[in-house]
């Protein structure tokens, strides 16, 4: 639920807010009212990026302040273009029929994308950028591209592909390492004790 001081804000249609409750009611060509309880009014927003997506219409930025005035500066109701930061390259091209990006699985921690596109395109995913994020493209690890200020994308080739965001971080992986020490050290103190015990 959320409190729109402005409702013409566009962050809700960029981070894929596509159904919103309010107290009052919202006059917004871009929302739908599809349901009431009581005073709560529940609409859906038709202007709402998919949670993933694909584009080969890009602008590069050499820093995060960069990137977000080329955000800002992109036509905000529409989000046609995407901003990265440190890719390297802008990108200038249409999608062409049949290409696209699927969900084939969102669970916390892990999302598995397939992708089929002619050539080389931007895969994003409107979750936060954030440290201990890692992308496999068909199991193979890629680096990770921080789009529209805050998001994560990877830049994909051409063909049908398997896309995993994957949240790895390096404290879990201490965390499995001193456990499987702890794990190790153990099994001989219980022998030691129970060899004891039985005599």
């Amino acid at each position: 639920m959320i409190r729109f001081e402005n409702i013409e804000s566009p962050m809700a249609d960029l981070y894929s807010v596509k159904y919103i409750l309010s107290f009052k009611k919202l006059e917004n060509p871009k929302l739908k009212e599809i349901g009431q309880e009581g005073t709560t009014r529940l609409y859906y927003n038709n202007k709402a990026l998919e949670k993933a997506y694909l584009t080969k219409s890009s602008i590069d930025a050499t820093s995060n302040e960069e990137s977000l005035k080329n955000l800002i500066r992109s036509n905000p109701q529409e989000f046609k273009v995407t901003t990265t930061t440190g890719l390297g390259k802008s990108l200038n091209e249409a999608l062409e029929e049949g290409e696209g990006v699927k969900i084939k699985s969102y669970k916390p921690g892990h999302v598995a994308l397939d992708l089929s596109t002619k050539s080389e395109a931007l895969v994003v995913l409107t979750d936060n950028y954030y440290p201990g994020w890692n992308v496999y493209i068909n199991g193979e690890k890629k680096g990770l591209i921080k789009t529209n200020y805050a998001q994560m994308g990877v830049l994909a080739p051409g063909g049908k592909n398997t896309i995993d965001f994957k949240f790895e971080p390096k404290s879990a992986r201490v965390g499995q390492i001193i456990s499987l020490i702890s794990l190790w050290l153990l099994v001989p103190i219980l022998l030691i004790l129970w060899r004891k015990k039985l005599k």
